[in-house]
């Protein structure tokens, strides 16, 4: 897991930021309709409980890929609170949570991306999300988290 891990979170950061998710292989791509929180393969109409979902956000897209033995789920929402509140959510909950962070800001097209790649003490759970104002004037969220395939 560790040698295909800086493949997993370059697709995965591809897949968020482009939002190409029909380039990644396997992919699965459903359209919600305002769910509490996304369905994943293992635990239908919610997110494991080690991937926290900004309180009252409604994911707009899902996606989900299966690569070299990993599972990354891919989602999008927006909500009305502020950048700086959304982005110290994901800080605090992410690191109370056990994981460690890296942080980044890029600029593109006058747009600034917040974006955090979130990865636990094993090395096997990631969360990577970018915080940005969206052209809506809202707070745009784009998450994916990836966890190691269940062993059939």
């Amino acid at each position: 897991m560790r040698k295909t891990l800086p493949k997993i979170i370059a697709l995965s950061l591809g897949c968020l930021l482009v939002g190409v998710f029909s380039a990644c292989r396997r992919t699965e791509s459903v359209q919600l309709e305002n769910p509490p929180v996304p369905p994943v393969p293992d635990a239908p109409g919610k997110t494991p409980d080690w991937v926290p979902v900004y309180p009252g956000a409604s994911p707009s897209t899902v996606a989900r890929n299966v690569i070299d033995g990993a599972t990354t789920v891919n989602l999008a929402f927006s909500t009305d609170a502020s950048v700086e509140e959304v982005r110290k959510f994901y800080e605090k909950e992410l690191t109370g949570g056990g994981f460690s962070l890296t942080k980044s800001e890029t600029t593109a097209k006058g747009v600034t991306y917040h974006g955090i790649v979130a990865e636990d003490a094993g090395g096997k759970r990631m969360v990577n999300l970018s915080v940005f104002l969206n052209y809506q004037k809202k707070t745009g969220v784009s998450l994916s988290y990836t966890y190691p395939e269940a062993k059939k």
